[in-house]
């Protein structure tokens, strides 16, 4: 009884999934990545297993609050790729210019990462150590321009003013978290950040080199690996921007037990 109550209250977060997968699949068709697609068994069930966490995810959590996630990772997400295009930080199939199903696929990422940070704040003992949020965040942004190495050189003006104020809407958005809540929301980033970036880049999606020949400076690495700035400094602070602006534009908090809500 209490489960189908759940799936109730949760009907316009499944609506929003499925919605959200049928405008995937159309734009990925009319973009040309459909076919590298459905040729993937791995992708396929890669894509199968976020479609679970996302359902799950949306029992337990405020369809209000889903959905503006939903929205939010999508056009941040979407963002993301036009900055990380025009800096030549990766190509999309070869030369192909659009990338909209890229958003639609950061729309699943964020509602994944909400369910497995949810699954990973359980692991972690309470931290209410607010002061380590400051710094888990500086160490976040300061991974970008290290690990960047040769290519911050080349990095536009568009890639810092994008990612800086990033850094600085997450130290406000996550202050008054428990330490432990920032952990699990960073750890669930880079689990899903790191699986997603390869999972499209090994059927041929997107190459993270700036040519379809090759990386116009010199990489120790392949194409197809994804590189650390990018799954360990940008897609936390992508992922607590969507969180944060989904908290503020709801009006509402996570759905979860009364014993969760004590540890946010």
């Amino acid at each position: 009884m209490e489960k189908l109550k759940n799936v109730n209250n949760a009907k316009w977060s499944i609506l929003a999934l499925f919605l959200l997968g049928g405008l995937f699949a159309l734009s990925a068709y009319l973009e040309g990545y459909f076919d590298p697609i459905v040729k993937s068994n791995k992708f396929l069930l890669f894509f199968a297993v976020v479609l679970i966490i996302c359902l799950l995810t949306s029992l337990n959590i405020n369809s209000k609050f889903f959905v503006w996630l939903l929205v939010l990772g999508f056009f941040i997400g979407l963002i993301t790729q036009i900055i990380g295009t025009f800096n030549n930080l990766w190509i999309y199939k070869e030369t192909a210019k659009s990338y909209v199903s890229a958003g639609f696929l950061w729309a699943f990422s964020a509602a994944t990462m909400l369910g497995l940070s949810l699954a990973i704040k359980k692991l972690f003992p309470v931290i209410d150590r607010k002061a380590n949020n400051v710094l888990c965040l500086m160490v976040l942004f300061l991974i970008i321009p290290i690990f960047l190495g040769k290519l911050r050189t080349g990095m536009n003006l568009n890639f810092w003013v994008f990612y800086f104020p990033l850094f600085v809407f997450g130290v406000v958005a996550t202050y008054r978290l428990k330490f432990s809540v920032l952990l699990s929301l960073v750890l669930a980033a880079w689990i899903m950040g790191n699986v997603s970036e390869y999972m499209g880049s090994s059927i041929g999606l997107w190459r993270f080199c700036a040519t379809p020949e090759g990386s116009e400076t010199a990489r120790s690495i392949a194409c197809w690996s994804p590189p650390l700035y990018l799954t360990f400094g940008c897609w936390p602070l992508i992922f607590l921007t969507q969180m944060g602006l989904s908290f503020f534009l709801s009006q509402e908090h996570l759905n979860m037990r009364s014993e969760d809500k004590a540890n946010l």
